[in-house]
């Protein structure tokens, strides 16, 4: 791990300005730090009235990723007669394989089909890392069939997505409590969820600093929907808050299976490739 740290200066600001500027200061810095495969630890904020300052714990480098890269269309990669084309074997030669190497997607990165098909293999990925020994509690199982269905039915994927992860976390005591502080078991006042990872949980203002992320009102509002009401609701288009809870979700998904799952990582890189 490496230390990092940030020092902006700026005119004088009210002090009532502070705390919040040194809030979203941090949650924009762990959400920077996730989108560049980086997980922040020990990330804290000070201020003085002319000055913020961040100090965080960072990997070296980036752990080594696999990403999809996406070719020509079928059409034009082979001729014919099944032959690869010129246009298949420069594209393979670009990317250091062989021609043959080259996978065959059913896909295009702008068909709403493969988010679907994406969301299902994070699923099941999913799943099978929660389930021991590959048989699924029943109400993880309904869980899972509830998802899959609302699926089916044109819900949004990203959202079913960050969903099931919240809720296969709760039903194993993973989540922690969105009302309580995990410090002192004060009731948390109707903020941003601030995590402290020594505490397994959020904190009040009282028991800070957290070590983050810190969660916004609306990811905030969006967990309070997945835990009240069925998958086959959230049929809106996913925004930042979504992207905020996947973020969230990844670091206890990873603690608790000490590895982090491969499915997510690919999505995330079609997903960045598709909008492209």
């Amino acid at each position: 791990m490496a230390e990092l740290l940030i020092e902006i200066g700026f005119e004088e600001m009210p002090a009532p300005w502070l705390s919040g500027l040194g809030e979203q200061f941090q949650a924009r810095f762990v959400e920077a730090a996730s989108r560049e495969f980086l997980e922040a630890k020990d990330v804290s904020v000070a201020w003085t009235p002319r000055r913020l300052v961040l100090r965080a714990d960072l990997p070296s480098r980036q752990a080594d990723r696999e990403e999809p890269v996406w070719g020509p269309a079928l059409k034009v990669a082979k001729d014919g007669a099944g032959a690869w084309t010129p246009a298949a074997q420069g594209f393979a030669r670009k990317n250091g394989v062989a021609v043959t190497e080259l996978l065959h997607s059913a896909f295009r990165a702008s068909e709403s089909s493969l988010d679907a098909a994406l969301f299902l293999s994070g699923c099941a990925e999913l799943l099978d890392a929660f389930c021991s020994e590959g048989e699924a509690e029943d109400k993880v199982y309904r869980l899972a069939l509830a998802v899959v269905r609302a699926a089916e039915a044109g819900a949004n994927p990203e959202l079913l997505g960050r969903y099931l992860e919240a809720w296969l976390l709760r039903l194993h005591g993973l989540y922690p409590p969105l009302d309580r502080c995990a410090g002192c078991g004060a009731l948390l006042s109707s903020s941003l969820l601030r995590y402290h990872q020594p505490a397994h949980g959020f904190v009040c203002d009282t028991c800070l600093p957290a070590s983050g992320p810190v969660l916004s009102l609306p990811a905030r509002a969006l967990l309070g929907q997945f835990f009240s009401n069925p998958p086959d609701t959230l049929v809106g288009a996913a925004a930042t808050p979504a992207r905020e809870l996947e973020a969230f979700h990844r670091t206890l998904i990873g603690a608790h299976l000490e590895r982090e799952l491969r499915a997510p990582r690919v999505i995330r890189e079609v997903t960045r490739e598709g909008a492209r």
